[in-house]
């Protein structure tokens, strides 16, 4: 058997884009074809001119470059295995719905898709196209988030009261001007609703939602939500919020994550239950108290891999691991909630000093650092410690 044939016995995957985030998704598949996991088939390169090396590349490995993702689809349709979709958020549905026609399981990016309703129809054609359809939450496929849920419907702490999750990564002016679709509540007439919460931090408040979950296959459902929204200007969405909800199950999460605060805190979320708590510092460790046992956790390249990985894994075996459109479905649906029921407010010019961040100026609010460690520490809202009370 030559190489070529050999090549061909591996799971064949396809790339719709390349630069931007796919240039992770690319960096992540070439790794994994080196290894002998899979191959790189087919990739849609719409900026050939701007990825000239990288397509030239590609194709020296048997790779097929195509100008479009419909003429992809429909030149490979039945020969590839997984479509890789790291996409903006506008493309999640349509790109999804073509690539299932086109026979391949797909692992799309997070968020899912803009709407409950595009997610539902993304379901609907899942099930026609008996194909499998994974979700770019990445922590999902990680061998220690799945044992640290296990322990948990074991009764490691008890029963579950309470989540709470906190983060603050600044980001800058640039940040919001990268695509067309960043800091907007539309893009190209479609709901994206672009928000720390369904994009950076979208992360770690599905990861509340999945440790509320009664069951390894599925997450909890938020029943009652209340919400403060703020931004500074220059947006359409909003760059802070705090959230608090209470799941179909009677647990309550306090979630509180800003792009503007001047201090870094890495994402930390708490898990509360009657017997004890599991502390989760991102892309480090979890520890469980009152044993302090620590379990490491890893970085979020080597979570990528591993969501890789488990996706082939689930090709070859036939049974689905990580996040489901269902799993997603709730995230969405809960992102969905807060921008249809509560109004985005701008913090009060006496909050707001004046900064740099990366060599631009960087309007930041004083305090938010101090308000998101106390939502930690007591659970509550942003606005139970700032003067910065949000209409709704």
């Amino acid at each position: 058997m030559n190489q070529t044939q050999s090549n061909q016995n591996l799971p064949q995957a396809a790339l719709i884009g390349i630069s931007g985030y796919g240039r992770t998704h690319l960096r992540t598949l070439e790794a994994l074809q080196t290894e002998g996991v899979l191959q790189i088939a087919a990739a849609t390169v719409v900026n050939r001119s701007e990825e000239e090396e990288s397509c030239q590349r590609l194709e020296s490995q048997g790779c097929r470059i195509y100008p479009d993702y419909e003429m992809m689809l429909r030149e490979e349709k039945g020969r590839i295995d997984l479509c890789c979709i790291p996409t903006g958020i506008a493309w999640h549905r349509p790109m999804t719905l073509a690539a299932l026609e086109a026979g391949c399981h797909v692992l799309v990016e997070k968020p899912a898709a803009g709407t409950v309703d595009e997610i539902d129809e993304m379901i609907e054609a899942q099930k026609a196209a008996g194909k499998m359809v994974f979700v770019g939450f990445q922590d999902f496929y990680l061998d220690t988030v799945i044992e640290i849920k296990k322990k948990i419907l074991a009764g490691r702490i008890g029963e579950v009261k309470s989540i709470r999750s906190i983060g603050s990564w600044p980001r800058p002016k640039s940040y919001y001007t990268r695509n067309n679709w960043a800091g907007k509540i539309r893009s190209n007439g479609h709901l994206v609703y672009d928000s720390p919460a369904n994009n950076a931090f979208a992360h770690y408040l599905i990861a509340t939602l999945n440790f509320a979950g009664e069951k390894m296959s599925s997450i909890a459902s938020a029943k009652e939500v209340e919400a403060e929204l703020y931004r500074l200007p220059g947006i359409e969405t909003f760059d802070t919020i705090s959230a608090r909800v209470v799941t179909e199950n009677g647990i309550e999460i306090d979630y509180a994550v800003t792009h503007k605060g001047i201090r870094t805190i890495e994402p930390t979320l708490d898990i509360l239950g009657t017997e004890g708590r599991i502390r989760w510092n991102f892309d480090k460790k979890f520890t469980i108290f009152p044993d302090e046992e620590e379990i490491i956790s890893i970085g979020a390249d080597f979570s990528r891999e591993s969501m890789f990985r488990k996706v082939i894994e689930s090709i070859h075996t036939g049974t689905h691991q990580g996040c489901s459109l269902e799993m997603a479905r709730e995230h969405t649906k809960l992102i969905q909630t807060i921008h249809q029921k509560f109004t985005i407010s701008e913090f009060p010019a006496d909050l707001v000093r004046q900064g740099e961040l990366a060599g631009e100026a960087f309007p930041h609010v004083e305090g938010i650092e101090e308000a998101l460690e106390e939502i930690l520490r007591k659970g509550g809202m942003i606005s139970d410690s700032l003067s910065a009370q949000p209409s709704a």
